[in-house]
């Protein structure tokens, strides 16, 4: 059978249960690529946890896409998929697309105290709860995650119409921004 990962995918997480800990990174790490810096798919309970990491693409593609993911049991075990990027940055390329989470993907996405540059497309029936904590920082737009929570130290930054299909939970500050060309 031929693998989900795209050719040229920095990192590619895929299966279920499947599971890479860079919560120890010194500081130093990137991953940078013509395609995708991180590629989560087809798995049940798919955990990406980073910590002090740099995320981009230097092509048209989105720097972190999500495909295939599922909250589910595995073996008995629930549980969910989920990205943990702590102390980092993710910055979108050209295409301005930090994140593309398919149809039917499901992601808990935990940012805290790092900087996330570009936009948020999720597809319809996904499950995609994005969360900034402890001086958080999304400047982009975000279009269809289900949940948005921001804590008080939080920030996010709209610079475009954005649309979340349940709800918003802020106690941070949401800005508007005027629209850019280059987010």
């Amino acid at each position: 059978g031929s693998s989900p990962c795209r050719v040229g995918a920095a990192i590619c997480v895929v299966g279920d249960g499947s599971y890479l800990d860079g919560s120890t990174m010194d500081g130093n790490s990137r991953a940078v690529s013509s395609v995708y810096a991180l590629q989560m798919d087809n798995g049940i309970n798919v955990k990406v946890d980073l910590n002090k990491i740099f995320l981009s693409t230097t092509g048209n593609l989105s720097v972190i896409e999500v495909n295939g993911t599922q909250h589910g049991s595995i073996n008995g075990q629930s549980g969910i998929s989920q990205l943990k990027l702590e102390n980092s940055l993710a910055q979108a390329g050209s295409s301005g697309l930090l994140m593309n989470v398919r149809e039917s993907a499901s992601l808990d996405f935990h940012a805290t105290n790092t900087s996330l540059v570009g936009n948020v497309i999720a597809a319809a029936n996904n499950d995609l709860e994005m969360s900034l904590f402890n001086n958080s920082n999304l400047s982009g737009y975000i279009e269809g995650a289900k949940k948005i929570n921001l804590d008080a130290s939080s920030r996010w930054e709209v610079t475009g119409n954005s649309l979340v299909q349940e709800e918003i939970n802020n106690a941070g500050v949401i800005g508007f921004l005027k629209p850019s060309s280059n987010v």
